[in-house]
């Protein structure tokens, strides 16, 4: 397949490329204009849902890519690669596909993790009508996260201060206060905002309109970071004990029992906000299971200074260009690697992934939840 249709990372070109091949194939497209931003050349922003199948299917295969911006291009790659090889005449009649290309158009076109509020769109999904949480680990963090120079966010710079703080508050601690979202300051990291973003209430729209009728959906929200380099690592929120967890485990062949060593200090971040956790609720009229899949690339400290780079240079917008294009540069390369190894690796494991999860999803369906869930 044509090296430039898998694996475009520029915003305008991806989403062409991946709507044309979707519509020769005979899919349905909607596209979601954003009309609160435009891209770096002032073009217009959109979300497209791509749907393969019947209108308002008993059964789901629904799959989100972008959901951090610039992580777009490995859903998109994943999308496309298992599209053409699947054979669409053995499409089961009550079943539907459906693919989400940039939840997140800003971040994407902007190489971004955050959209055009710096909010981090998976600490955005909750409600925001009361109190909002508060994070007080964050707010004694706040002066390492967010320093004023460049200078200080040098590798070696960030995780010997880190260490340092580590020191007295432990990893765990320290991850969890900077890892779980906060909901005070706009300008920093994890910033869950103070409002629904335009993206969460476009994938509201999406889910109640698309998979209100389903009986059965399995949805995977499509990642790049966290684990093991080229390697694929999995964050699922449904109770450990219930049948939905252990049916996602064995399916992943066990790889959930691994989640909790991906993270330092042993121990998922107790996070506010996520997308899954909303999803999970919209879809509480049907039988449902999901997960995130994320493609490794660098290990917890380098993200860690991933999230502060970009942090930093929406908080100075004003930067001289060169420095604007290396920082990009080096989100892009971070988590979406230029590295043909890496690159193979997502093909193959990414087709494997749907392939199993497609035939589970029409041949076995899936486990009822427990109200308690």
């Amino acid at each position: 397949m044509n090296s430039e249709l898998l694996f475009s990372t520029n915003y305008g070109d991806a989403r062409r490329s991946f709507v044309d091949f979707c519509l020769k194939r005979g899919g349905i497209v909607q596209s979601f204009l954003n009309p609160n931003a435009k891209g770096p050349t002032g073009e217009d922003l959109f979300t497209d849902l791509v749907r393969f199948g019947p209108i308002h299917p008993k059964k789901a295969l629904f799959c989100i890519s972008g959901t951090h911006g610039l992580e777009c291009p490995a859903g998109r790659t994943a999308f496309i690669n298992w599209l053409d090889q699947f054979d669409f005449k053995s499409l089961a009649p009550d079943t539907g596909l459906y693919f989400v290309h940039a939840i997140n158009p800003y971040g994407f076109a902007h190489l971004s993790r955050t959209t055009e509020n710096n909010v981090d769109l998976n600490r955005n999904f909750r409600e925001f009508s009361g109190p909002l949480p508060k994070n007080p680990i964050y707010d004694d963090l706040r002066p390492l996260l967010c320093p004023d120079g460049l200078d200080e966010l040098k590798m070696e710079v960030m995780t010997a201060k880190l260490e340092d703080k580590a020191k007295d508050i432990t990893w765990q601690v320290l991850v969890d206060g900077f890892m779980k979202g906060q909901y005070k300051d706009p300008v920093g990291v994890m910033y869950g905002g103070h409002h629904r973003e335009w993206s969460a209430e476009t994938l509201e729209t999406i889910v109640k309109k698309e998979l209100g009728r389903c009986e059965d959906v399995l949805y995977i929200d499509w990642h790049t970071g966290l684990g093991e380099y080229g390697y694929d690592f999995y964050v699922c929120l449904h109770e450990v004990d219930s049948p939905r967890y252990q049916l996602v485990n064995n399916l992943l062949d066990g790889k959930l029992e691994q989640t909790a060593k991906g993270f330092i200090g042993g121990q998922i971040p107790r996070y506010e906000g996520l997308l899954l956790a909303q999803l999970d609720r919209w879809l509480a009229h049907c039988r449902r299971m999901g997960f995130v899949i994320e493609m490794g690339t660098k290990d917890n400290k380098s993200i860690s200074n991933a999230l502060m780079l970009d942090a930093w240079l929406r908080r100075n917008p004003n930067s001289d260009d060169e420095t604007k294009r290396n920082i990009k540069a080096q989100l892009l390369e971070f988590f979406y690697p230029n590295d043909p190894p890496w690159q193979d690796s997502l093909l193959i494991r990414s087709r494997n992934l749907l392939n199993c999860m497609y035939k589970q999803l029409v041949t076995e369906g899936l486990p009822a939840v427990k109200q308690e869930e």
